[in-house]
């Protein structure tokens, strides 16, 4: 009986995940680096040609793109289907953080229930689960790396399997972001701290976790390099400002980008607070993973600030979404502990209810940040005119990188028209995207422009050899479309 309750009350909320993940799921068309990853990953292109594409442009994982362009082969080259992967990727975080937590604390259903619901419940999560990039994988591949980490250090049984699935885990989330190296690194330090404080025998997974990094660095060096050349470039580079990572910064990083808002960001910061310093006997205890939470909560918040120092000055929260498991953990066994009564548990209670009201807010109030493609898409079917073509005016602030500029120029008119193209396919409209402006008899055409960044501007200086008038316009969310005669 208890067994089949556990079963059904984890389905529920497995259920309700899967439910707020697909609500509004391809609402919003795709930003940039969705386009990008979606042109990189053509299925109807060689894996050389996408290996090309990868290392000219985009600079993430070529391992996200392998993956998706297999997935793209079986279900359809479209960009709403590619969405779904990452969704159903996300909803198998779900389970897992359960797992994860049963294995800390076998018997206390309550705080797996609770770890589950968070998962399941998180904005942020939900967000990454309903973006086509590598993200909520790299959530995936933390969790699954964590579950035989504590396996080991559990000395659960099925070693030889635990390790295999461990260093494969370690290796592949490398290869996914070099960021996963503060999960390692967080792994390395804590098995060190077992060894030389408290005499423990962790050297086999010591051993194991500095050669996934060692096997990493020798497959991948090229693309490492590469990611921390183009990083420091960007840092230090054209539009981008000096600055210097404070505590207001560091607050606003992480815990209201994660959980939605500053009130609730207050409150999982306090209730984190409170776990770790009511569970300070169990953190220094020997062979205490609570211990290897903290280290990993902490190696995660560093990591902002070094690497905001000396390469990348534009840092994104999402580049370090497994921070999340730390502090849902630790908060799902705090709030749910054993002898506090679920009525008189007001963490509990304050975590469950805002939680709640927050993601149905968030989610229903949801602002329209991704370009407005899916607008002016149906604004050109619904006109008369039919024709139109991609214009990208990027503007660089350095003369001497004229070469690259024009680089640039091609990529996203490229990029864009692929995204465009899938698009009216999809839909079976009948519109007619041009690689010339000056297309047969035609005198009209839709001109459309999309600004990514502050380095692109729609403003046609380039088309002024030719007489035209703009007779129509549409503005829609970083992507503008202008109807011409000339």
């Amino acid at each position: 009986m208890v067994k089949k309750n556990f079963i059904n009350i984890s389905l529920s909320i497995i259920l309700i995940g899967l439910l707020l993940r697909i609500y509004n799921l391809n609402t919003e068309g795709y930003w940039w680096d969705e386009m990008l990853g979606f042109w990189t990953a053509n299925p109807n292109i060689s894996y050389l040609e996408t290996y090309n594409r990868h290392i000219t442009t985009d600079h993430t994982s070529i391992a996200y793109h392998l993956l998706i362009k297999l997935y793209y082969s079986i279900f359809g080259y479209i960009p709403e289907v590619g969405r779904y992967f990452t969704m159903i990727l996300g909803v198998i975080c779900i389970p897992l953080m359960g797992v994860l937590i049963k294995s800390l604390d076998i018997r206390n259903t309550s705080a797996i229930y609770c770890g589950m619901f968070l998962t399941s419940f998180n904005v942020f999560l939900i967000e990454y689960s309903q973006e086509n990039r590598v993200y909520i994988l790299i959530f995936l591949t933390s969790l699954i790396n964590l579950i035989y980490f504590f396996r080991i250090v559990l000395k659960e049984k099925r070693i030889r399997h635990n390790f295999i699935f461990y260093f494969t885990s370690s290796v592949i989330g490398l290869i996914l972001t070099p960021f996963f190296t503060v999960i390692i690194g967080a792994q390395i330090f804590y098995t060190g701290l077992q060894i030389f404080i408290y005499r423990s025998n962790y050297f086999a997974i010591l051993s194991v976790s500095i050669l996934s990094v060692i096997v990493y660095a020798s497959l991948f060096f090229g693309n490492l390099t590469s990611i921390i050349s183009s990083s420091s470039m960007a840092g230090k580079g054209v539009g981008y400002s000096e600055f210097v990572p404070n505590l207001r910064y560091l607050y606003d990083l992480f815990f209201p980008k994660f959980f939605g808002s500053k009130i609730m960001g207050l409150i999982f910061l306090i209730t984190f607070a409170f776990a770790i310093f009511s569970n300070l006997k169990n953190i220094l205890k020997k062979n205490s993973l609570y211990l290897y939470l903290l280290v990993l909560s902490i190696f995660s918040y560093l990591t902002p600030i070094l690497v905001t120092y000396f390469f990348y000055s534009n840092f994104s929260a999402r580049y370090i979404i497994f921070i999340l498991i730390p502090i849902i953990i630790m908060v799902s066994l705090f709030a749910c502990r054993k002898k506090i009564p679920f009525k008189k548990n007001y963490f509990l209670i304050l975590i469950i209810s805002s939680t709640i009201i927050n993601s149905i807010f968030e989610i229903s109030n949801k602002d329209l940040l991704k370009p407005g493609f899916n607008d002016i898409i149906e604004t050109i079917n619904n006109s008369q005119v039919k024709n139109f073509y991609i214009y990208s005016n990027y503007k660089t602030l350095v003369d001497r990188k004229a070469k690259v500029e024009n680089k640039l120029d091609r990529n996203t008119i490229e990029i864009v028209s692929n995204y465009m193209s899938a698009k009216k396919n999809v839909l079976k409209y009948k519109l007619n995207l041009v690689d010339d402006i000056l297309i047969g008899n035609s005198k009209k055409i839709w001109i459309i422009c999309y600004q990514p960044s502050g380095f692109y501007r729609c403003k046609m200086e380039k088309l002024e050899r030719l007489k035209f008038k703009i007779i129509d316009k549409k503005i829609s969310k970083s992507v503008t479309a202008n109807l011409i005669e000339y």
